[in-house]
């Protein structure tokens, strides 16, 4: 099931993440996190990165999105090196308590990073409007968060996320603190984002069945220091179902061989440690 990419790949590629390594501390007492990981997102995509607990998923996510610089390799979006912060990214984060300011209605919330670049009203206005809509909050911008459900508030993230037009989309375990119907219709709303909108995204989770079911293709990562252990391809039809795509053999399949190479990394991780 390892996917490998055609040279004529290369060229809608968002994201390249080419032999990126990284260790806490120096000398004797470093820690390796990262082991030459590389891999590619191709436009429009959305590509999900699981594998065991304390991977280096987070590790990995602030590297990609520039928040820390790795010990070596490099990282490029839409062919320019990542140094610092990129302007072509967005990132939603697992905390939705923490991400929107409270003070701030919704609408305000998702004005926020228009305004602070400058954008005209006029146009801020109508992308607000444009992304609140796209995730199911028309008639909702007044509230403030607290007035709102967990699930709605995310999806309000997610929205002030797209008013941005990034040119890729981090996903940091979003809707692990949601419950399970609110979760199964965010990922809906994720799948139908990137379709109105040519999103690209980049998804962590530790969720084995929504990477499966979310993604044209899971990243599985080893135990750390992490590296690659394989590129699954899912080739699932685009428009999925949360009955009918998790009932196809082919699901349980993908879910059972991503599964295995997760428990077998954390296996032999312990059998290091004894």
């Amino acid at each position: 099931m390892d996917v490998a990419l055609s040279p004529g790949d290369v060229s809608s590629a968002v994201l390249r993440v080419e032999n990126l390594s990284h260790s806490y501390g120096r000398g004797p007492r470093a820690v390796p996190i990262l082991d030459e990981i590389a891999f590619e997102v191709q436009r429009n995509q959305i590509v999900s990165l699981v594998g065991p607990s304390g991977c280096g998923k987070t590790t990995l996510l602030y590297s990609i999105s520039g928040l820390l610089r790795p010990s070596a390799g490099r990282i490029l979006l839409d062919g320019v090196p990542v140094q610092g912060v990129p302007q072509g990214l967005a990132m939603v984060f697992q905390d939705y308590s923490r991400s929107l300011y409270p003070w701030m209605s919704i609408d305000r919330n998702v004005d926020f990073p228009l305004a602070a670049a400058g954008l005209p009203r006029s146009e801020r206005r109508d992308r607000v409007e444009e992304c609140l809509d796209a995730v199911g909050l028309h008639g909702h911008g007044g509230k403030y968060p607290w007035q709102l459900s967990g699930g709605m508030q995310q999806r309000a993230a997610i929205a002030r996320a797209l008013a941005c037009r990034p040119d890729m989309l981090l996903m940091d375990e979003p809707f692990a603190s949601v419950d399970a119907q609110t979760r199964e219709d965010l990922e809906d709303l994720v799948l139908s984002v990137r379709k109105r909108f040519d999103m690209t995204i980049l998804f962590i989770t530790h969720d084995i069945d929504e990477s499966v079911y979310l993604s044209d293709r899971v990243i599985v990562l080893s135990k750390s220091p992490t590296c690659v252990q394989d590129q699954v391809k899912v080739q699932f039809p685009d428009e999925r179902d949360q009955i009918g795509t998790r009932s196809l053999a082919e699901f349980g399949v993908l879910r059972a061989h991503i599964a295995s190479l997760i428990r077998g990394a954390g296996a032999a991780a312990s059998a290091r440690r004894q």
